[in-house]
């Protein structure tokens, strides 16, 4: 059965969430918004904490360790453009971006 049969609505909303803040704070690049990205780090980690409950349900059978492992990554990529050492890397934020887009799309 694939995931997308099986993933509960929540996690999906979730997921969409976390897309649409994203694409608020790559909206304003090259210029850093600090509540974009704290809210598109907000709706990361509610993706995340779903894809854990997910997971811990499934017997992570499902792909759904490949998914946390993605969004984790995402989350340091926004964490490193909220909080940046130097320039902020927007063209790996925009990779972020896309790969959680294709774990919203797999779910």
């Amino acid at each position: 059965m694939r995931q997308s049969d099986t993933a509960p609505e929540a996690v999906r909303a979730s997921g969409r969430h976390a897309l649409a803040a994203f694409d608020e704070a790559l909206g304003h690049a090259p210029h850093k918004d600090g509540a974009a990205l704290s809210e598109t780090s907000r709706c990361l980690s509610h993706l995340r904490d779903a894809l854990i409950a997910c997971q811990r349900e499934s017997g992570a059978t499902d792909g759904s360790a490949a998914r946390l492992e993605a969004v984790n990554g995402v989350m340091s990529l926004c964490l490193a453009a909220h909080f940046p050492l130097g320039d902020i890397p927007w063209g790996s934020i925009r990779q972020g971006r896309d790969a959680l887009a294709a774990v919203v799309d797999a779910l």
